[in-house]
């Protein structure tokens, strides 16, 4: 299932084969090698959820139609950097003491915003803060690290659905169907892009 990205000049970085329903985005463009800008919209032609910031695997075909796109389909997973799990919304309500308080589908780009407004050669990273429920979930073997790790399908913000992995280590329990995970994600996709010379 997890493989290594087959882009032209690139390191090696895991990529996740989506499962889910593709995402529509808008006003697609490179800001580095292999991170793009977009907008995540709540349907095709549809409202503005947010804007995100995704390590494209096929960012060297965006690159060749131009570094841009007006619109598209995005398959979107994330790798858990930092993750926690809560068995239902009620245990994951329960879990926060602090003033403020998130929902069970929240969803921050964090990447997207810079810890430091006037540094000048600051470009958006492909990470994300973002809770959501299990909807389904099964262990993989990596096929570049032979290491074991959890893919969880996870509906989050908009009933936008994902495909997350989380490193086996990482878990305090296999999460099932209903379960509410939360953390810090680096977030990758595909757009689906023909290379022009295709």
């Amino acid at each position: 299932m997890t493989q290594t990205r087959r882009q032209q000049g690139s390191s090696a970085l895991p990529c996740i084969a989506g499962s889910t329903k593709e995402v529509a985005v808008g006003d697609v463009h490179l800001v580095s090698v292999d991170t793009a800008m977009m907008e995540l919209l709540d349907g095709p032609g549809g409202d503005l959820l947010c804007p995100i910031a995704v390590d494209l695997e096929d960012s060297f075909v965006l690159a060749e139609l131009g570094g841009s796109v007006r619109k598209g389909s995005l398959s979107l997973a994330a790798l858990a950097e930092e993750v926690d799990l809560h068995t239902d919304q009620e245990n994951y309500y329960a879990s926060q003491t602090g003033d403020a308080q998130f929902s069970a589908g929240f969803f921050i780009p964090s990447g997207t915003f810079p810890a430091n407004p006037e540094q000048p050669d600051w470009k958006p990273s492909a990470t994300a803060i973002f809770a959501g429920e299990v909807l389904r979930c099964s262990m993989q073997i990596n096929s570049f690290s032979g290491k074991e790790f959890c893919l969880a399908t996870v509906r989050t913000i908009g009933d936008v659905t994902l495909d997350v992995a989380i490193a086996k280590k990482d878990l305090r329990w296999v999460p099932v169907p209903g379960n509410i995970i939360d953390g810090q994600f680096f977030l990758t996709g595909s757009l689906g892009l023909e290379s022009p010379e295709a």
